[in-house]
């Protein structure tokens, strides 16, 4: 809307319902409302300032140059996943729950898509930061640590599909029930992770161990061919 109109003066000329219209053309979503909105905005603002116009021209110029970008993005995302479809893991990573095209990709450039360096879904888990470290000394021990050092790419994906996954996939919530007792319980101050965190690890360390053993084989084919 602010690539056409930027002004009060210039919503009222226009009218809620030629506003709706034009909203429509350009496939906005629920024009109507957003049209209703402005418009009663508007009416409430009959001041007009000195540099109105300057920064009308300035808002026009940043809107578009905003979806300009928007643009951009949904091009590069379509080159992602071109190539993305071209990998002989495509099926087998975007088969995961809510692990789409995109965080799929993403899990591909974290990881190299190699899942032999890794040998096991317990180093897997290690490397994207979603499973505690030891930190014994001396006679102390089983005291877990949360970890510092891995990589915040992989953690990223394994957080982004794991809340998605809890909201729509039917499987998360039954884990979620299932576990719930034992996440009722409030954890003590030298616990290494926080209930809620506890179950999202629980998720994706789920996602995890499913994932690597269906890699593993198409990475020592894909080294034999």
């Amino acid at each position: 809307m602010l690539t056409g109109y930027q002004t009060p003066a210039s919503i009222r000329r226009i009218g809620a319902r030629r506003l709706e219209t034009w909203l429509r053309n350009r496939k906005v979503i629920r024009a109507h409302q957003l049209a209703e909105k402005a418009v009663e905005a508007a009416d409430r603002q009959h001041t007009s300032l000195p540099g109105e116009k300057l920064a009308a021209r300035m808002v026009h110029t940043l809107a578009k140059e905003v979806m300009d970008l928007n643009q951009e993005i949904d091009e590069l995302d379509k080159l992602i996943e071109a190539r993305f479809r071209d990998h002989y893991t495509f099926e087998v990573i975007t088969s995961m729950p809510d692990l789409g095209v995109i965080l799929g990709a993403e899990f591909l450039a974290a990881t190299g898509g190699d899942m032999s360096f890794f040998g096991t879904p317990d180093r897997l888990a290690d490397f994207g930061g979603v499973a505690p470290v030891p930190r014994d000394s001396g006679k102390i021990s089983s005291s877990l640590r949360r970890p510092q050092r891995y990589n915040r790419r992989l953690q990223r994906v394994f957080y982004t599909s794991a809340m998605f996954s809890i909201r729509y996939c039917e499987e998360s919530p039954r884990f979620t029930i299932a576990s719930g007792p034992r996440a009722s319980v409030t954890p003590k101050r030298s616990s290494p992770l926080p209930v809620a965190e506890s179950t999202f690890c629980g998720i994706f360390c789920a996602m995890d161990g499913a994932i690597n053993p269906c890699l593993l084989p198409l990475s020592r084919l894909d080294k034999h061919h």
